[in-house]
């Protein structure tokens, strides 16, 4: 059974390239998207870092840090990350 999405946000790194975030109920489930300049960071329900990244000059995307129990999917221009939708 799949879990209801209570959050679903997105984050335009450059014109080619966008975060979306989605949150499935559940504790730890990424929550918001904080950015300043380059740099992003995901913050859990409960305000703990999830997720850290920056952009660079070429228009990449560096992953410093990344929960072990997200999920991040790569599709064309849109990186998804995700706590699981199933139970």
């Amino acid at each position: 059974m799949e879990k209801v999405i209570v959050n679903n946000e997105e984050l335009k790194i450059n014109k080619e390239l966008k975060i979306e975030l989605i949150s499935y109920e559940g504790d730890g489930s990424p929550y918001r998207i904080l950015s300043n300049k380059n740099e992003f960071i995901i913050l859990d329900n409960n305000n703990y870092g999830v997720f850290h990244g920056k952009s660079n000059e070429n228009d990449s995307v560096t992953v410093t840090y990344m929960d072990p129990n997200l999920e991040i999917t790569i599709n064309k221009n849109v990186i998804l990350v995700a706590n699981s939708k199933e139970e």
